[in-house]
């Protein structure tokens, strides 16, 4: 229902305060991508699953299976902006090549940004010139 929602709001928008006037319809949305481990505990991947939705509504293809985690972390829970963010070097790798120009992170919940961050710095090695963070939650880092 929150990225029915999520969907409904990018889609139906006008430039305001919640769009900015430099939003750009992004070529494909990319999941941020989960541990193997953590997909078998947890059963299901929260930001695929809001992609899904996302490419639905807003005719946007997902890059699926090419980000990957090349590295195993730690949980982020209970980290600090700093531990986060080294915690995330060198993380995510891509399979092949991406041919996009525009991309649009998709995660549920940004807390310091490190992830989307990592994640960026990745797509633009790859050549994509504008990213985007879409989530459904923003939440302040509480330690």
């Amino acid at each position: 229902m929150l990225a029915t929602l999520l969907a409904q709001h990018i889609k139906n928008a006008t430039v305001t305060e919640s769009l900015p006037v430099e939003f750009i319809k992004p070529d494909y949305l990319l999941p941020v991508p989960m541990q193997k481990s953590k997909l078998r505990k947890r059963g299901f991947d929260q930001a695929h699953e809001i992609s899904l939705v996302l490419s639905k509504y807003l005719n946007i293809p997902i890059m699926a299976n090419n980000a990957f985690c090349q590295t195993t972390t730690k949980d982020q829970k209970g980290l600090s902006a700093i531990q986060r963010k080294q915690n995330l070097q060198d993380r995510f790798a891509f399979r092949y090549p991406v041919q996009a120009k525009s991309v649009a992170i998709v995660d549920d919940v940004v807390t310091t940004g490190a992830t989307a961050e990592a994640l960026s710095k990745q797509l633009n090695k790859q050549g994509v010139s504008h990213i985007s963070v879409w989530c459904l939650a923003r939440t302040p880092l509480t330690i």
